[in-house]
């Protein structure tokens, strides 16, 4: 099955080489420059997975993530942060239950790609959780943030172990 990655980036060498090595791997890949597009374009478009730079403008990747998050129809697209900037604990904070992974730039191409498989399997298997708990009678909230806050630890302890390699 061939996935989608929605790229959101201003910088086009960027872009253009992350294209690149997911279209080796049979990725279908779209980009959007800037958080309107991407938002404009998630209304007709649903990827399986988001990589969402911080620095842009008008608006930034944090502002992006939440208008995605917000919105029931693109809530469940889970999006990888990637940066050139490091992030601080307290973004980090405010941010885990959104965010599935983080990655930082320059981007190695088998850590980028092992993260996006690592995203779509693990969006696989929230819906079934989803749908066992709402045959159960329960709701969905809490389903969400347990998968939400299970992914986040995953992304610091992976992040942990790339610190103690370095």
């Amino acid at each position: 099955m061939k996935h989608t990655v929605m790229i959101v980036d201003d910088n086009t060498y960027i872009v253009e080489g992350l294209m690149a090595i997911l279209k080796r791997r049979d990725y279908q890949v779209i980009s959007a420059k800037e958080g309107g597009e991407c938002l404009k374009m998630l209304k007709t478009i649903t990827p399986d997975v988001i990589l969402l730079d911080l620095t842009m403008e008008p608006m930034d990747g944090w502002e992006i993530l939440h208008e995605i998050k917000g919105n029931q129809s693109t809530t469940q697209i889970p999006v990888i942060i990637f940066s050139g900037r490091e992030i601080s604990t307290d973004e980090k904070q405010e941010h885990r239950l959104y965010v599935e992974d983080y990655m930082f730039k320059p981007i190695n191409p088998k850590n980028l790609l092992e993260t996006i498989e690592r995203a779509v399997r693990h969006r696989d298997t929230h819906p079934p959780d989803l749908e066992k708990s709402g045959e159960a009678g329960k709701e969905s909230q809490p389903i969400d943030e347990y998968t939400a806050g299970s992914s986040s630890i995953e992304a610091d302890r992976r992040q942990l172990q790339t610190l103690l390699n370095n």
